[in-house]
């Protein structure tokens, strides 16, 4: 129960690779280990976890793989290999005090003397300890030794980067070898062996303080170099934005200028705060539209975040200056950190299309957005839903949550209502109680078509796949739990 838990949090936190690259190690343990049991029924026990681990991690797990075909995750990633550990100085993992990598990263000498001590005192599994970081290290640095562009042709695995993280299996499989290694010299009788054990573990205490040190440093320096205080949290939610969200209505859309492809200040932190952002970071799991417009189209113009429904630019202090002089928007807030700049005509969460085109597909869509966000709006749609249908209208919106919401339209003619969110599989529309078909539109959203008179309108997103994904996890958990019931009630009727 414990390895299930284990490997299916790292995926409920967001950490798939991280699990599948655990599972890969837990496996390799499994079958390798000396023992009574058989090849069979280690297997078995093998696919036993791999089921438990995926029954937990349903709810998350059903979800994301029902999203991902519409990212960019769903294909394997071309610089796959971008985040690797640069060996430019390798002494630096070894010798404490001498600085560090491009990332945070150590082992030390008296580790590595530990280490080999139990490999050499045959200590059980402390070969496989030192092979696996062995291995671990060797992919950490990606083209620089060429074994990660192999393990990347796996299934699965080809949908992974940054081949630094497997550094971590290095380093935890050697502090894990070089406490065997010590017990084994604690273990030895007489006095040299115990002195031997204290000399070396704190030496390795004391190179891990002093190497500390030296990590410290580095993230102060990031931390300077970024230009970004310490309390970031406490801005955003002291922020217009985050000050200005009202209950029962939509949020104002915030768009992170930060960083070069944007959502570098805020990133994923503003929705600690509540702030509605349209792009959270480079690391976001976010559409393909998303990408096009958002990150790689940078809406230097503000044509395009008019189109976005974008109250808010957050943009960081060192560019408010510029951005405010190329977008004519009024500054509504200063913080060490960034400056609020504020839509003069912030187009509504809901509003009636006046100007569309019809366009044929997604690619088309977003071309248009981004080559004439001043209009018309385009939609993925046949022509003759929209046709004819762009009349004015009045809406009311009735009830609002995250992700649901109830208006109420009255039109003189046919007409197509714009929703500002975000497009995806999930989302259900109802005129009247009857459910009707959503088109993309104005690249990240999507209209609805709506026939003359009164109406009312019913917007429901439920997430592909996690309603599943608890059923399976409960099923899971109650055949675990009398499967683990009926197997301590056999047990007391042995021992009677």
């Amino acid at each position: 129960a414990l390895g299930w838990v284990a490997l299916s949090a790292q995926v409920l936190v967001g950490m798939p690779e991280q699990a599948m690259y655990c599972a890969l190690v837990t496996a390799a343990w499994l079958l390798t280990r000396r023992g009574s049991l058989g090849l069979l029924r280690r297997t078995g026990r093998l696919v036993l976890l791999g089921v438990g681990a995926a029954a937990i991690a349903a709810p998350q797990v059903l979800p994301t793989v029902a999203f991902l075909p519409a990212t960019p995750r769903a294909y394997s990633p071309e610089l796959y290999q971008f985040a690797s550990m640069l060996l430019t100085a390798p002494e630096r993992l070894f010798l404490a005090g001498t600085g560090i990598q491009n990332f945070p990263s150590f082992l030390g000498l008296a580790c590595l003397v530990l280490a080999a001590v139990a490999v050499a005192a045959r200590r059980d599994r402390a070969a496989f300890l030192v092979v696996t970081g062995i291995v671990g290290f060797l992919l950490a640095a990606g083209p620089q030794v060429g074994l990660y562009a192999w393990f990347h042709r796996l299934p699965v695995i080809d949908h992974f980067r940054s081949p630094m993280k497997l550094f971590a299996f290095a380093e935890f499989t050697t502090v894990w070898a070089a406490a065997l290694g010590a017990d084994t010299l604690a273990r030895r009788s007489g006095r040299g062996g115990r002195v031997t054990v204290v000399v070396l573990v704190l030496a390795a205490l004391a190179e891990r303080g002093v190497y500390l040190v030296d990590e410290v440093r580095a993230f102060r320096s990031y931390q300077k170099a970024s230009g970004l205080t310490p309390d970031r949290v406490e801005l955003l939610a002291r922020s217009v934005p985050a000050r200005m969200r009202r209950a029962g209505e939509p949020p104002p859309l915030v768009l992170d200028m930060g960083a070069l492809l944007g959502g570098g200040y805020a990133q994923s932190l503003g929705a600690l705060v509540g702030l509605s952002s349209l792009h959270a970071g480079t690391v976001a799991l976010i559409g393909r539209p998303h990408i096009r417009i958002i990150s790689l189209g940078r809406p230097h113009r503000p044509e395009l975040p008019a189109l976005l429904g974008v109250r808010y630019l957050l943009v960081p202090s060192a560019e408010c200056e510029r951005v405010q002089g190329r977008f004519r928007w009024r500054a509504v807030e200063h913080t060490p950190d960034f400056c609020i700049l504020e839509n003069p005509a912030p187009a509504g969460h809901y509003e009636f299309v006046r100007r569309a085109v019809a366009v044929a597909d997604e690619e088309a869509m977003i071309g248009a957005v981004m080559e004439h966000p001043e209009g018309p709006i385009p939609i993925q749609a046949p022509a003759t839903a929209i046709e004819g249908g762009l009349g004015p209208g009045l809406l009311q919106l009735r009830a609002y949550e995250p992700g649901h919401a109830r208006l109420t339209t009255v039109t003189r003619g046919r007409a197509v209502l714009l929703v500002r969110e975000s497009f995806a599989r999930g989302w259900t529309v109802r005129v009247d109680a009857t459910e009707v078909t959503p088109y993309p539109a104005a690249g990240l959203y999507f209209a609805v078509s709506l026939p003359t008179g009164l109406h009312s309108v019913t917007l429901d997103y439920r997430a592909p796949g996690f309603r599943p994904g608890v059923v399976v996890f409960l099923v899971w958990c109650a055949g675990t739990a009398m499967a683990a019931a009926a197997t301590a009630a056999r047990r007391q009727d042995r021992a009677a």
